[in-house]
């Protein structure tokens, strides 16, 4: 009554073809005998297919970018503005894997999301936390990121704990 057969038609092919890149990073992730990568692999999947993490996010940076790059995106996204940036701390050439934004309907907040992916054979411990610790050092540092009314999440993605490296 409200909506035609093909639009119908259109959401159950998106379904399906959702539920295949679901099934296909589980098999990414999960079976040993593919050697998944992490960039070749499980980041160009994420990357093409951000929509993992919610529907309602833009994606500002992926394929490793620096926080340079990632704050001009940032910028670029949230005011239109194309500034010559220079960020000041030591770890400012690390890489993200993913960075995402969404902002609510009424500007308000912003909300950015990082995500930091591990191939299948990383155990996820003290060291990768670290690294996504270095990671909210650096968006700490700089004002820029932190804009308005920011809200800041952060992903660290793999497989499997490695606990024995804590107390």
């Amino acid at each position: 009554k409200y909506t035609s057969l093909s639009n119908v038609a259109k959401l159950v092919k998106m379904i399906e073809d959702r539920q295949k890149v679901i099934q296909g990073l589980k098999e990414l992730v999960f079976d040993k005998e593919l050697y998944a990568k992490e960039v070749p692999h499980i980041q160009n999947t994420v990357e093409s297919h951000y929509w993992l993490f919610g529907e309602q996010y833009n994606l500002i940076t992926a394929a490793e970018p620096d926080f340079t790059l990632a704050l001009k995106g940032l910028i670029l996204a949230t005011t239109g503005k194309e500034e010559k940036i220079d960020i000041d701390h030591k770890d400012k050439n690390r890489e993200m894997d993913i960075f995402m934004i969404r902002q609510d309907r009424k500007g308000d907040v912003t909300e950015n999301v990082v995500v930091e992916l591990k191939r299948p054979t990383v155990a996820l411990g003290e060291k990768e936390l670290s690294q996504v610790k270095k990671y909210m050092q650096v968006i700490r540092s700089d004002d820029r990121f932190n804009m308005g009314n920011a809200k800041w999440t952060f992903y660290l993605v793999g497989n499997k704990f490695n606990t024995s490296h804590f107390l």
